[in-house]
């Protein structure tokens, strides 16, 4: 993506790190119908999804960095920033190289549910070295995994909506390529 400058791309990588943040947050108060511990929609990866299409690899990584470490200040929950770290760092990897390799064969949607996959083989790999225990992943991880496929539709409908109507008209106003 061509910016005018340096200071409008600061300017759109903070807005969507801070909307990242947002999401982030208000999730946590959402009530979920669901009997695994630590169980999220994934909100704040509409904003990485989205933003994967339009921004490098390394503009998006910062941006989840940002937002993964900001969250963690507000909520003050060291597993939570362990947890959200490799499982965001692992699945913004996934989730590059599928559109970078196979962006014609795969939607937003797709690309998702892959992220979504991606993040949770990442937390169920930190749980069992926190644990020193393959077992509580291997009995944990085809609830935690079954669950990625719905939670990743969901967040991928909405980046495609994102980035169908949101993201481009931004960039339709402000005359970037």
């Amino acid at each position: 993506m061509q910016f005018r400058s340096s200071t409008q791309k600061l300017m759109f990588l903070s807005l969507l790190a801070a909307t990242a943040i947002v999401l982030s947050y208000l999730e946590r108060m959402i009530p979920l119908p669901f009997f695994l511990p630590g169980m999220k929609l994934g909100l704040a990866n509409i904003i990485t999804l989205s933003a994967l299409y339009y921004y490098s690899f390394k503009d998006v990584l910062i941006v989840v960095i940002v937002r993964v470490f900001v969250t963690f200040l507000i909520v003050g929950q060291t597993m939570s920033l362990i947890y959200s770290l490799s499982g965001g760092v692992l699945s913004l990897l996934g989730m590059y190289l599928l559109i970078k390799y196979a962006k014609k064969w795969i939607s937003p949607i797709g690309v998702s549910i892959f992220g979504a996959f991606l993040h949770n083989v990442a937390q169920l790999i930190v749980l069992a070295l926190i644990m020193s225990s393959v077992s509580i992943s291997i009995n944990y991880g085809p609830y935690i995994l079954l669950t990625s496929i719905g939670t990743g539709f969901f967040v991928g409908i909405t980046s495609n909506i994102f980035i169908e109507r949101i993201f481009s008209e931004v960039m339709r106003i402000n005359h970037i390529k």
